[in-house]
């Protein structure tokens, strides 16, 4: 894994206009928070923009037509921690347990996917010192949060 320094804001800005159309077309509306001048964080940016991109593309996946989505960055005294949360389905108390085990899918709605976004995400998270974990109600939405150390 290679490391360097970089911003976690640019990693949301240059995914957020990816993802743009997307929400768009299906009239999802962002909400944006991001900490100004947020410190530094080192890692493989490509792999920590694969974490921030499943979580995004997740909450645009679960998100009804015309559901908020909310991307924000917090600059904390030792790490940097990155909040994505969408007024979904949500995920039962019984399964939020269960969402990084790898080939788990809770939902029951026939959405496309292997099961292994997730716990690939929170594997990544890992490998950087980081943390991952969920909050959820059913019926109410996700919200997804990873740190970073700076």
């Amino acid at each position: 894994m290679k490391k360097e320094p970089f911003n976690i804001n640019k990693i949301i800005e240059e995914n957020l206009v990816v993802f743009a159309k997307i929400m768009k077309d299906r009239k999802q509306a962002l909400q944006k928070d991001l900490a100004k001048g947020i410190s530094d964080v080192s890692g493989d940016m490509d792999k920590i923009t694969q974490v921030f991109v499943n979580l995004l593309s997740n909450a645009i996946k679960y998100s009804p037509e015309g559901g908020v989505i909310s991307v924000k960055s917090v600059n904390l005294e030792k790490e940097v921690m990155v909040e994505v949360s969408d007024v979904g389905e949500g995920i039962a108390p019984q399964d939020l347990d269960k969402i990084f085990d790898k080939f788990t899918r809770v939902t029951a709605e026939k959405k496309e996917g292997t099961g292994l976004g997730l716990p690939i995400a929170k594997d990544i998270v890992t490998l950087h010192s980081g943390r991952m974990w969920v909050k959820s109600e059913s019926g109410k939405g996700s919200q997804f949060y990873f740190t970073l150390p700076k």
